[in-house]
């Protein structure tokens, strides 16, 4: 009797705590942090100005400027893709990001990876074609466009801040817009 009672009691127990288990789910990464100065046309930016951070044309998060010390300066979070989802919610180790301010993109870049906080001061240009931020557009434009001449959305190769047309690809149209505006300078 007393040993039918206490195996009662152990599978009791042991149903018991098996009832407590769940399926764990995995722990999002952590995200990828940016900070640092801003600049459009070699100048600070208003208080409210976007930064935004893009991998592979998605943009994953954006933030507000603000001035500290005479500066403009910003600070993103840049969440992490749960690999235990279909969707994919943010960057995975080493994506490049693109860091857009407002509407131009940074000549600098990012890359993600979990649970960094990265120092990266941004330079941007509106001059439409100067890709170096020089004021200028010239040959060193043409360049860097012909330089990832044939790159597709889906290459490694591909750095959307090239693809003018915004069509998915970097080819001679691309490299025709940026000579439409050889010669010119900012201001």
């Amino acid at each position: 009797m007393r040993r039918d009672r206490a195996i009662l009691i152990a599978i009791l127990a042991l149903t018991f705590s098996l009832s407590l288990v769940v399926g764990v789910k995995a722990v999002p990464p952590l995200p990828s942090s940016f900070y640092g100065t801003v600049k459009l046309d070699k100048a600070t930016v208003p208080d409210g100005s976007i930064v935004s951070a893009w991998i592979r044309g998605v943009k994953y998060t954006e933030t507000q400027t603000l001035t500290y010390q005479g500066d403009s300066v910003y600070a993103v979070r840049v969440p992490g893709d749960d690999l235990e989802t279909p969707e994919i919610e943010g960057g995975a180790e080493g994506d490049t990001i693109i860091f857009m301010v407002g509407e131009a993109a940074a000549i600098e870049t990012g890359t993600w990876h979990s649970g960094t906080d990265v120092e990266l001061n941004l330079t941007a240009c509106s001059l439409v074609g100067d890709l170096d931020c020089s004021c200028l557009v010239n040959v060193a434009d043409v360049m860097k466009v012909a330089n990832c001449w044939r790159c597709q959305c889906w290459d490694s190769c591909y750095d959307p801040r090239f693809d003018i047309d915004d069509d998915c690809d970097i080819d001679i149209v691309d490299i025709m817009l940026v000579v439409k505006h050889w010669g010119e300078t900012c201001g």
